[in-house]
């Protein structure tokens, strides 16, 4: 014999989790857009905790996609002048520390001409030219070291999960 149990809470139960289930799929898309935009907040400071270079370099190279109901990160391959690391010239050469717990790197024979804005050049030949501005690891690079990368996973998939289920109580709460 089946129990039936009558009661307005129970039916207004049914109701909510009824609207919430036919809301899930645009809760998750605002999940992914909300995380989306936070993303690249946290992959730049992610990137500068490492290495010894402004967010707002880091930034310029970080581009997020969140077109296809996922998160993708992704960083351009260009190679960053060690200007951006704080290079100094020095008498012997070029002093850079690229990463944060490294110590200054001397690079000799490196300049850094007025008429080139400071970035730093060293000579490929023993002659006068040609030169080519010393550069330090790309966006991309960044974002494949261990030390950025899974510190940066952990925080994202908390940060997504924390958004959904405040999404998800949001939409409980309100019917």
């Amino acid at each position: 014999m089946p129990v039936t149990v009558e009661s307005p809470d129970m039916v207004a139960l049914v109701r909510r989790l009824g609207s919430v289930s036919k809301d899930a799929p645009k809760a998750f898309q605002q999940t992914i857009v909300s995380v989306g935009r936070a993303s690249k907040t946290e992959t730049t400071r992610a990137g500068a905790a490492v290495y010894n270079i402004s967010t707002r370099r880091i930034g310029e190279a970080v581009r997020v996609d969140t077109s296809q109901n996922t998160v993708f990160i992704t960083g351009k391959r260009k190679p960053i002048t060690v200007r951006s690391y704080g290079a100094k010239q020095t008498a012997r050469g070029v002093r850079v520390k690229v990463i944060k717990s490294g110590g200054m790197k001397l690079i000799r024979g490196g300049f850094s001409p007025k008429k080139f804005n400071g970035v730093p050049f060293q000579r490929i030949g023993r002659s006068r030219y040609p030169i080519a501005p010393i550069v330090g690891p790309s966006t991309a690079d960044m974002l494949n070291n261990p030390q950025v990368f899974k510190p940066l996973q952990v925080r994202l998939v908390t940060r997504a999960s924390d958004e959904l289920n405040r999404r998800i109580t949001r939409a409980l709460a309100s019917g």
